[in-house]
């Protein structure tokens, strides 16, 4: 299919999803591109900025498709010995990408790129919080595979507790952040609309950091109650 280039950064996404969606009829050449594209910005921003091999494999087998990405090859998932993943080395792993995330972060911040330094470390708190899917809160497993759905199961969990109330508030942030009329962080900002100040960018920063680090400590007690 012909690719073109969005005509703005505010339908970058709905154009992204569009494509990914008409290229997933062939699994194997959406999974090898998907792997690609991750594997070019890795390489040209940082590995922070895209999912590594282990968690689109992770993903693969949570979602029950049949490949392993074993580079440089894409192989059938039943052909090779698939080592399982223990929350202990998810939970390393995340840290890692936490340390590394905040630094670049506070990097930006310096340079005054106060909107770059918050997508950036918005997009782990996403993906921190995917890895709630599957596990069990409040007597309610917890469904979804990306933010907005595993955060809102949170959300219904039944009783009250400090993780759905946190869920609550990320919703409200993420909403937030999201709006073109609002923060404008993630997909685009009406143009009569100023950036975020330096003090904004700081306070969704130390914000988006402290949500992680809850999340963290959070999946380290679910984790570790039902190992």
């Amino acid at each position: 299919m012909p690719r073109y280039r969005s005509s703005s950064l505010y339908f970058a996404p709905h154009d992204a999803k569009s494509a990914m969606e008409n290229a997933a009829s062939n699994a194997p050449v959406f999974i090898s591109a998907f792997y690609t594209a991750c594997s070019e910005v890795a390489e040209r921003f940082g590995s922070n900025n895209a999912p590594d091999v282990a968690t689109i494999n992770r993903l693969l087998e949570k979602l029950r498709i049949g490949y392993v990405i074993d580079p440089p090859e894409l192989r059938l998932r039943e052909a090779v010995d698939v080592v399982p993943v223990h929350p202990t080395n998810l939970l390393e792993h995340a840290h890692e990408k936490f340390r590394n995330a905040v630094e670049r972060s506070e990097q930006l911040l310096r340079e005054n790129k106060g909107e770059e330094a918050v997508n950036h470390i918005w997009w782990l708190l996403e993906s921190v919080s995917t890895a709630f899917a599957g596990l069990t809160v409040n007597a309610r497993v917890i469904e979804g595979d990306y933010f907005n759905a595993v955060v809102k199961d949170i959300q219904h969990a039944p009783g009250a507790s400090t993780l759905g109330t946190v869920a609550r508030w990320l919703v409200l942030l993420q909403a937030y952040l999201s709006g073109p009329d609002q923060g404008g962080i993630r997909h685009g900002r009406q143009l009569h609309l100023e950036g975020l100040q330096p003090h904004d960018a700081v306070l969704f920063c130390n914000l988006t950091r402290s949500y992680i680090s809850y999340l963290l400590a959070e999946y380290e007690r679910l984790t570790s109650a039902t190992a």
